[in-house]
């Protein structure tokens, strides 16, 4: 698995959006809502996993795509090399660097206590993703292959590749961006 370490160097505390309303009012909603959680006790594990899991997603600082794997970018390139092909939801998929499940086990153990900003700064940087081939997937939760195949930049406000409800929206700001990177 990623380490903490790599995570908040890929997404550091102080760039963090705390001065936009949108992401105050989604992650006050997430603290809110786990806290209840919390304090029911004992509720069905599947549905509290579920209920945890659903909450990090559906927003466009959700799952935030901070980069692609060197495969995803070649395919997105494709053979004119323009960045104007679509994006293949069989083929490319959003991973996370940190599991997901990992994640919400890691909400779980968190005390009820847990204060606003405890929470954002530990969840923050777990909420990152890479695109990448389908067949990536699990292997961008290896230090090793990420580091060998990840291509990264800062996206602490969410403005590309954001969240588009099971997936990611790929339009033209974006294809402007991926033709501007320099490989």
């Amino acid at each position: 698995m990623i380490s903490l370490a790599t995570l908040e160097e890929l997404s550091p505390p102080h760039l963090i959006p705390l001065d936009d309303p949108e992401f105050d009012a989604l992650y006050r909603f997430r603290w809110e809502t786990w806290r209840l959680l919390r304090a029911a006790g004992s509720i069905n594990p599947l549905w509290e996993k579920s209920t945890l899991d659903g909450l990090f997603g559906s927003h466009r600082l959700s799952w935030r795509v901070i980069g692609f794997t060197k495969s995803a970018i070649e395919l997105l390139r494709g053979q004119d090399g323009d960045f104007r092909g679509k994006r293949e939801p069989g083929r490319l998929i959003r991973s996370h660097l940190y599991p997901r499940r990992v994640a919400v086990e890691d909400l779980r153990r968190l005390p009820l206590d847990t204060s606003l900003e405890d929470f954002i700064r530990i969840t923050w940087p777990k909420d990152v993703t890479l695109i990448g081939l389908k067949k990536e997937d699990r292997l961008l939760e290896g230090e090793e292959y990420f580091r060998s195949e990840g291509v990264t930049w800062d996206n602490s406000r969410g403005s590309l590749f954001p969240e588009a409800g099971k997936g990611w929206k790929y339009g033209e700001r974006e294809r402007q961006f991926l033709r501007d990177l320099s490989l």
